[in-house]
């Protein structure tokens, strides 16, 4: 979490954070990782590690896909710029990197860029900000959900 505040505190300073966009993707984030910190615990290693791969080798394609579907500008023509649409947006693209980076690891960078850049044209630098400054609230959330579950099942395996 330090690194994602000095990293927020960095892209602020050049003004490359959307904070209304940090806060709706942050809110879709906290529920995510509630709901990923649930289900990891019930997930055995291995199938974690093949969960991640796929999830690399899928999120990898996508993004060569669209990088070479790019016009010369970088604008894939595909955003969203109802202001409605665009709140569900960046909710749900909390929500999915919070479920995702609780089960997997990963959020921020494979996640919510992305899907900012490709979904909703925010552009890269700015969607890098916006990532940093609401994956931490998200994070705080996960931390102590999953360390409550670890506890209970520490608990009914020492009875």
């Amino acid at each position: 979490m330090a690194i994602s505040v000095a990293g927020t505190l960095m892209y602020w300073h050049h003004d490359h954070i959307d904070w209304l966009l940090s806060v709706e993707v942050a809110i879709g984030g906290m529920v995510g990782a509630m709901v990923g910190a649930r289900i990891v615990c019930a997930i055995n290693s291995r199938t974690l590690r093949l969960l991640f791969c796929a999830f690399l080798v899928l999120a990898g394609g996508r993004m060569i896909v669209a990088g070479l579907g790019q016009g010369a500008n970088g604008a894939n023509g595909a955003c969203f710029h109802n202001a409605v649409i665009s709140i569900m947006f960046a909710v749900l693209i909390g929500v999915a990197s919070g479920v995702l980076s609780a089960i997997l690891g990963v959020g921020g960078g494979v996640v919510m860029v992305p899907a900012m850049v490709l979904l909703m044209c925010i552009p890269q630098k700015t969607a890098q900000g916006v990532s940093l400054a609401a994956i931490t609230p998200p994070a705080m959330v996960a931390i102590p959900e999953v360390m409550t579950r670890k506890r209970a099942a520490l608990f009914r395996l020492s009875r």
